[in-house]
């Protein structure tokens, strides 16, 4: 009687490529670089909607405060986390790590070329979009993630903005 006997790892790669599980023929094919190369291939298909905790912490600070008008997912260029479209104003809350606080960001040790180019696009890129909105008449307003914790500031900023005329 034969007794069932685990698959070796290069019998296991075997197996998945006929499964087409995003391994190679140029790849070294082992077990350890078939998962890292299907974690690698499903990770790139997660897409980011926004840092809800942040988000979520300021949309409170609005109803505490009794500031309405606004909205959330419109379709403005650059994705503002807040729109008060009558007002043209739209709200960004910067996370500290993702954007580069100047205050809070640590580099992190591992990976170091990865991550200084990641957050110097991210950082471009928030100037691009501060640029087209105002191109556009929408005046800005960017909130880093730590400044939540004095929300008396964010919200006298938000009253003194929202107060302004727009130039429309």
């Amino acid at each position: 009687m034969k007794t069932p006997r685990d698959p070796s790892g290069l019998e296991l790669v075997e197996a998945l490529r006929k499964l087409d599980y995003g391994v190679t023929r140029s790849r070294k094919l082992s077990p350890v670089n078939l998962f890292k190369t299907k974690r690698s291939k499903i990770m790139s298909r997660i897409r980011g909607c926004g840092n809800k905790a942040t988000e979520i912490v300021l949309a409170k600070l609005f109803r505490r405060h009794g500031i309405t008008g606004w909205r959330r997912k419109q379709k403005v260029f650059g994705k503002p986390d807040f729109l008060f479209r009558k007002a043209r104003l739209a709200v960004f809350v910067d996370g500290c790590f993702w954007h580069g606080c100047p205050r809070c960001y640590r580099r992190p040790k591992s990976n170091r070329k990865f991550w200084d180019a990641k957050i110097t696009r991210n950082r471009e890129r928030d100037r691009l979009v501060t640029r087209e909105l105002r191109r556009g008449e929408w005046r800005v307003v960017r909130i880093w993630e730590h400044s939540l914790a004095s929300p008396k500031k964010i919200i006298g900023r938000l009253i003194y903005m929202l107060s302004r005329k727009s130039k429309r």
